[in-house]
């Protein structure tokens, strides 16, 4: 439950800031030579989201600990070789609009 009122909370933030405010730098290639962008956004609050254009990818979001300082709370990596890997569990996915709505889960 926790999970999915953080990942609320992070479209919540990305859905609430202006265009300009996430500002897009170059985050690598994938071994097709596709360039990579990533998108930093940022509230009040302290909280800091980077979006990586390869699929919508959560590589970091950064949240206020008890103390206020910044901590990760995702898994990711630190280039775009590490998400096409096989050691990529899906790491920072998120999911689409038919995500757990698929009786038996199938659909054509």
């Amino acid at each position: 439950m926790k999970s999915t009122v953080l990942l609320g909370s992070v479209v919540v933030v990305a859905a609430s800031l202006p265009a300009a405010a996430g500002e897009a730098k170059p985050f690598g290639k994938t071994a097709e030579g596709v360039v990579i962008e990533q998108y930093v956004l940022t509230n009040a609050n302290g909280m800091r989201l980077k979006l990586i254009t390869l699929g919508a990818t959560i590589a970091e979001l950064h949240v206020p600990d008890k103390h206020g300082k910044l901590v990760d709370v995702v898994l990711g990596f630190d280039d775009v070789a590490g998400y096409e890997s096989d050691a990529n569990q899906y790491f920072g996915c998120t999911t689409g609009r038919y995500a757990n709505r698929i009786a038996k889960g199938k659909f054509t």
